[in-house]
């Protein structure tokens, strides 16, 4: 009976012990979800009055500001520093010249670029990429060597961010680092260094050639989309010689470049090439014509009807037949006894759309 008194007190102990465990759990919730509760609803009223000094401060002169007392007690909480560089990176965006000019004044009165340095330097991935954005919306020229070092960074988040910095700080000197580059460039990067390259200069094109020929196939993809940008007739042949190149993606990406810098040797090259391509290849010269607009490709594109069984081929070529107003060959087509049942489809199809 003792031995069973001491077993209830131990598990009403037990009990007691969770019970309270639980409620100081819960406290701890509480209090944390209310400072977490608070600290939103000051970043957003701080994020405000920031925006707000700062427009004033573009149009009226930052004298204002640099008097404004509780404003600078504010500046010593860290918190709030780091809302201030949020709306800078955010700020970067939308205003140029000497509106921009002012942002900067703001971010070296306040001392900002001290924390900027101290989060390009930190062990912190998010510190890291925070730092360099900071850097680059403030144009500080001073950084790239520090930034340069972040281009072989292990995380993809910080490197990437390195790569766009220091095209953004540096124009197309900034692109360097693409010649001994292992890594693949996603589109998306690919597409913000492109924005961020302005103007090219003839001495320029030699690189870009040098990158049509580099081991990184997201590095000639790339190259290709500068030289569609700035329509660099002069690097023609080199964008030729890449429809040999192993990668079809590279071809194609090949294929859209010569839209936009073709000259009177583009379309012979293409269809010289056309019977010995993929399927995907193949389209995408279809496609070129199409978009060309040139009718006295006519019997090219009739050869490919009769001799293609490809489903996407055969629906662009009628497509292009359609476009070219050749509904007679079309009506021909149709009533041939021996045609293909698919090719039969996508004729009706087309024939049936025009109606």
């Amino acid at each position: 009976m003792i031995f069973l008194k001491i077993e209830l007190h131990n598990l009403t102990l037990a009990l007691t012990a969770l019970l309270l465990f639980v409620v100081v759990l819960i406290i701890a919730v509480l209090i944390y979800g209310y400072k977490n509760y608070q600290l939103i609803n000051n970043a957003q009223q701080w994020k405000n009055l920031i925006e707000e000094k700062i427009s004033y401060s573009i149009f009226n002169g930052i004298g204002d500001i640099q008097k404004d007392q509780e404003f600078e007690k504010l500046l010593k909480n860290k918190n709030f520093k780091k809302i201030f560089i949020s709306v800078l990176i955010e700020s970067d965006q939308r205003f140029v010249g000497d509106a921009h000019k002012i942002l900067k004044d703001i971010f070296y009165i306040y001392k900002l670029d001290k924390l900027a340095w101290e989060k390009l330097q930190s062990n912190n991935i998010y510190q890291n990429v925070r730092g360099i954005q900071v850097m680059t919306a403030m144009n500080v020229i001073d950084a790239i060597n520090k930034i340069t070092q972040h281009l072989n960074h292990k995380n993809p988040y910080v490197y990437s961010e390195a790569q766009y910095s220091i095209v953004r700080l540096n124009g197309f000197e900034g692109l360097k680092f693409l010649d001994s580059l292992e890594k693949p460039l996603s589109d998306w990067q690919q597409m913000r260094l492109s924005q961020a390259i302005k103007t090219l200069s003839h001495s320029d094109f030699d690189s870009i050639c040098q990158w049509l020929s580099n081991q990184n196939q997201t590095v000639i993809n790339f190259a290709l989309s500068l030289i569609r940008k700035f329509r660099i007739h002069s690097i023609h042949d080199n964008v030729i010689n890449l429809l040999n190149h192993q990668e079809i993606d590279v071809r194609i990406n090949a294929i859209k470049t010569l839209q936009t810098i073709d000259n009177s040797t583009t379309m012979d090259t293409l269809i010289e090439i056309y019977p010995k391509q993929e399927n995907l290849i193949k389209v995408e010269i279809i496609k070129f014509i199409n978009r060309t607009g040139d009718k006295s490709q006519m019997p090219f594109i009739k050869d490919i009807l009769e001799k293609e069984r490809d489903i996407y081929i055969l629906i662009e070529v009628v497509n292009l037949l359609k476009k070219f107003n050749d509904y007679t060959h079309l009506q021909e087509k149709a009533t041939d006894i021996n045609l293909d049942s698919k090719l039969l489809t996508v004729i009706k199809n087309a024939l049936h759309s025009k109606l």
